[in-house]
């Protein structure tokens, strides 16, 4: 049964909620001499001229036949409406899906997302000649003998090719992953109702009483609540993973599965509402489609040019902000589940906020807070009602926050990693040393002792509460997560970003190995953190409006302590010069200032910087700049020491007389930085780091000040940096725990409600 401890104190009234929003000024578009009918989940157009541009990818997608499932489904959808195409027959066979197939019969990770686009194919086209008969009947077989939860048995030895592997090592834990396991049981089991449903490695019984047997409605049943408490956490919390320019992807296509294909209204309805949320995030945070802001989760191969990030299907197909720039994969996963959809209409809203002119401000809140380095307790306080009692539904709860190792869960962690032989996974190896100093059995408050000691190290995968302030204008964007776990190492942590073109991206990283030749965030996701993806600090950042100031000070040593304590003693800037109309470089190593058709960025590290230059033959397999190849240096040094200070200012062509005269107010500003004292949490095996007190008299916001432990202070005014609303922006205020979200632009409306499950979606017809 769905959890009620997020509903329970929210339920409302009705008639005092709309005299609540008629009190704010903001029911004008409601008045119903001044719209067209409301949309509800199934009928009413989608968002303006994306059936078109559906269409269009459809077509992009099936100018090639490639082995993906989610190619194979543009064939077969566009064979179904469009009568001018034919998809060949038995075009597909089982042969050529044999490794997605043979990483879901050796329990492999991302076996769920092969396994997903599986259930689309089979609810959306079952029996279609594109597939051969037996690859149907394959298909069928895969999703009969599936593990949908990591609750479910294990079989002795689930990879014949690895007869020393006795564990599974599909990764069931972050959001993303969880709505995909559920989605996938559910529609399993609603499709396959009577079915028994046999784990793959193991015998049937005969009679489905086995403990690795399932009938698909006991399936269902089970991944209903699963899905129900799910969508409650969004409504609540949102997104852990925020803005993230991967799994904002695997949210989208999970939730239009169950949209579309699910035969309960309340889940179907439920789900609409939260992929409404998630759109809105997208279309606020989208610019020229590009997803270039703070991310929770991203990986260089994502964040180093837009049109190669995982969301770039989903913002060109939807918002099309940009012509210039189309389609990156015929099998992009997101923009095939949407042109195909029937059911999900995006809210017209969610397109004008996409394609508003306007200079803005976003601020949103999401995910939970816990204190990782707080005094160890007995009972330490569950946030929100989210204990820490050896629950499933806690254990998943946490461990979706990326949580295992902060001192409050690690029971959890220590108890579930027994109970399901998680230690030897990809994800707790690494912990192995910890394990060991714990003891058989497992002293757990040895073990969170341990935690507590080392959490700037130890909780690299947590994504607690985050504050994000985001600047989007016509001519860029600039993000930060503000003040968010300084000096913590962070696996795929993206701080903050300007974005001034598709591939003209800057943001800084502190590095947790050298750069590795080839470079692995060319063509795939490096270990996290590396020298690109994630850091091995997070800085302390504040961003108010166009100015954001990141003082980098790590909370543990460079020690070398089992192998985590490595990280290289500088931080370092993505700055590609190629991708720059003008590049300027000021005295000192200090300053390096760029312009891009009418964005200009200035960049100031306190230590001084050097370029850093790769081999020729790397630079070819970045994208070419307009004018040609990458010749010039892009990763932008500031050697001396991983603490550092580095300060970004942005501004539009139409705010300043010239570049030139932008330079030089930047060049003759005031900065002073002061170190102070280590904030060191955890230092065994080397000296602290000190901290760093900022002042910058900056051209556009007059002087600001802001410290290691101090606020952010603009013209004698202090910025707040934390307890943002769960999300306020020009068209939607809505604190945390929100009965209701009211979403307006001038001509179109959105009204969601929570737990009632209402949407309702309007646009203006008339002055």
């Amino acid at each position: 049964m769905p959890s009620t401890r997020i509903t329970r104190s929210l339920r409302p009234r009705r008639l005092l909620l709309l005299a609540l929003l008629v009190s704010l000024g903001g029911l004008g578009p409601l008045c119903p001499d001044r719209r067209v009918a409301p949309v509800t989940l199934d009928d009413g157009p989608r968002a303006e001229g994306v059936d078109e541009r559906a269409a269009e990818f459809l077509e992009f997608a099936t100018a090639v036949q490639t082995n993906g499932i989610t190619n194979a489904i543009s064939h077969m959808e566009r064979d179904t409406v469009d009568p001018g195409y034919t998809a060949p027959v038995g075009a597909i066979d089982v042969e050529d899906w044999a490794s997605q197939f043979a990483k879901l019969d050796t329990y492999q990770d991302t076996r769920d997302f092969d396994g997903l686009y599986l259930i689309n194919a089979l609810l959306g086209y079952e029996d279609h000649p594109y597939l051969t008969p037996a690859l149907w009947d394959r298909i069928r077989e895969a999703l009969l003998e599936f593990k949908y939860w990591y609750t479910d048995p294990t079989p002795a030895q689930p990879d014949p090719a690895d007869p020393e592997r006795d564990w599974d090592n599909s990764f069931y834990w972050t959001e993303n992953h969880q709505i995909i396991y559920h989605a996938l049981e559910y529609l399993a089991g609603q499709r396959f109702p009577d079915e028994c449903f046999v784990l793959r490695g193991f015998e049937a019984s005969g009679d489905c009483s086995a403990e690795w047997e399932m009938t698909g409605l006991e399936h269902k049943e089970r991944a209903r609540g699963k899905i129900l408490n799910w969508l409650d956490e969004r409504w609540l919390l949102g997104f852990s993973e925020w803005h993230s320019n991967i799994y904002y992807q695997k949210d989208v296509t999970p939730l239009l599965t169950l949209i579309e294909f699910a035969d309960d209204e309340e889940i179907r309805q439920r789900s609409a509402i939260i992929l409404d949320v998630l759109m809105l995030d997208l279309a606020t945070h989208a610019w020229r489609d590009v997803l270039g802001v703070t991310h929770g989760r991203s990986a260089m191969k994502d964040k180093r040019r837009g049109p190669t990030n995982d969301t770039w299907g989903i913002t060109h197909l939807m918002f099309r902000q940009q012509e210039e720039l189309g389609y990156n994969s015929t099998g992009e996963a997101g923009a095939t589940l949407l042109a195909r959809a029937k059911r999900y209409r995006m809210p017209q809203v969610a397109l004008d906020i996409a394609r508003d002119p306007r200079s803005f401000v976003d601020r949103s809140r999401m995910s939970l807070g816990l204190d990782e380095g707080a005094p160890i307790t007995d009972d330490p306080e569950a946030p929100l009602g989210f204990g820490f009692e050896d629950t499933e539904e806690n254990f998943t709860f946490w461990w979706g926050l990326g949580a295992w190792t902060v001192w409050q869960v690690v029971p959890l962690t220590i108890t579930n990693a027994e109970r399901y032989n998680l230690w030897p996974t990809e994800l707790l190896e690494p912990f192995a040393p910890l394990r060991s100093l714990i003891g058989d059995p497992p002293n757990i408050p040895f073990g969170q002792q341990i935690a507590q000691q080392i959490w700037p190290l130890g909780a690299v995968g947590f994504l607690e509460e985050v504050n994000t302030y985001t600047l989007r204008t016509p001519d860029y964007i600039l993000s930060t997560a503000q003040d968010y776990r300084k000096g913590a190492n962070q696996g795929q942590l993206h701080s903050w970003q300007a974005t001034l073109g598709s591939d003209t991206l800057v943001f800084t990283t502190h590095p947790m190995n050298p750069l590795q030749l080839p470079s692995e965030w060319i063509s795939r996701d490096e270990g996290e953190p590396g020298y690109w993806t994630g850091t091995a600090s997070s800085p302390r950042s504040a961003q108010h409006e166009n100015v954001g100031i990141h003082i980098y000070s790590p909370g543990y040593a460079d020690g070398g302590l089992i192998g985590f304590l490595d990280f290289e003693p500088i931080t370092h800037a993505y700055f590609p010069q190629d991708h720059f109309d003008e590049v300027v470089e000021g005295p000192n190593g200090n300053w390096v200032l760029g312009r891009k058709d009418d964005a200009y960025i200035a960049l100031y590290s306190w230590r001084e910087t050097q370029w850093q230059d790769v081999p020729d033959e790397e630079k070819a397999l970045l994208p070419p700049s307009p004018s040609g190849p990458i010749t010039r240096p892009f990763d932008l040094v500031a050697p001396g020491g991983p603490d550092n200070v580095w300060i970004v200012e942005c501004a539009r062509a139409s705010d300043w007389v010239s570049f030139e005269a932008f330079r030089d107010a930047i060049l003759a500003a005031e900065i002073v930085v002061t170190p102070g004292p280590p904030d060191c949490s955890f230092c065994a095996g080397g000296p602290p780091f000190p901290t760093y007190d900022v002042s910058y008299d900056s051209p556009s916001q007059g002087p600001m000040t802001f410290g290691w432990r101090d606020p952010l202070v603009v013209a004698g005014e202090e910025v707040p940096l934390s307890d943002y609303p769960r999300v306020d922006n020009p068209w939607v205020r809505a604190e945390r725990g929100s009965p209701a979200w009211l979403v307006q632009s001038e001509t179109s409306g959105l009204l969601l409600e929570w737990p009632e499950a209402r949407r309702e979606a309007w646009r203006v017809s008339g002055p």
